[in-house]
């Protein structure tokens, strides 16, 4: 026969030891095989069983388990270790949401990384032609002859490109910035949690 000691979170077997092990230890609790593996298995990844045999699992791996309050307990710093660590986490998913929706509305999904590090060359050029229609677009000229458009029309495309382009931008940054400070301010992992990353772009 198996029997389980709460007290010490352990097995006991009466061919090993003794057929009298339940008399000389009340606490023993007689189980059978199938409750065996399944009590053995939460004992494995860190859980408690309590002494109706109902499993308490541990809340996470910093969790550590407290004998006075029968309970797991996440120490102080391992909590601001943990808040630490998910407030990093959940900077890098704003990070990386954020450039999405940049590079998705803004088409830069679709495109070779060097034509859209040209976007910056483009935009300066633009914004010279359009204070003076003299000013030199040496890109934007070899971009409209390559592709065999008028210059004027491919400049007031990109410049209608450049100015939309900054509005989303700002849009987005502000937004960003202002979900970073309310993660950096998250004084609980709940409060970080309830933070739902979204962005609002016109």
């Amino acid at each position: 026969m198996i029997y389980f000691d709460p007290q010490k979170q352990t097995f006991l077997d009466t061919t090993i030891h003794g057929e009298d092990i339940a008399e000389k230890n009340k606490d023993l609790i007689e189980i059978n095989q199938e409750q065996h593996y399944s009590l053995l298995d939460a004992l494995n990844r860190g859980a408690k069983i309590k002494d109706d045999l109902s499993i308490l699992e541990k809340p996470s791996p910093l969790h550590e388990w407290d004998d006075e309050k029968k309970a797991f307990i996440l120490p102080k710093d391992a909590e601001k270790n943990a808040l630490k660590q998910a407030k990093a986490q959940k900077i890098n998913e704003l990070n990386i949401l954020s450039q999405t929706l940049i590079n998705t509305q803004s088409g830069a999904n679709e495109l070779p990384d060097f034509e859209v590090q040209s976007w910056t060359l483009q935009a300066i050029e633009a914004k010279a032609w359009q204070n003076d229609k003299t000013a030199p677009t040496p890109v934007l000229d070899s971009i409209a002859k390559q592709r065999n458009l008028p210059a004027d029309a491919l400049k007031t495309a990109a410049l209608r490109k450049t100015l939309a382009y900054e509005t989303l931008t700002a849009q987005i940054v502000g937004q960003r910035q202002a979900l970073q400070t309310r993660i950096e301010n998250a004084k609980t992992i709940d409060e970080l949690n309830a933070i739902n990353i979204t962005f609002q772009a016109a």
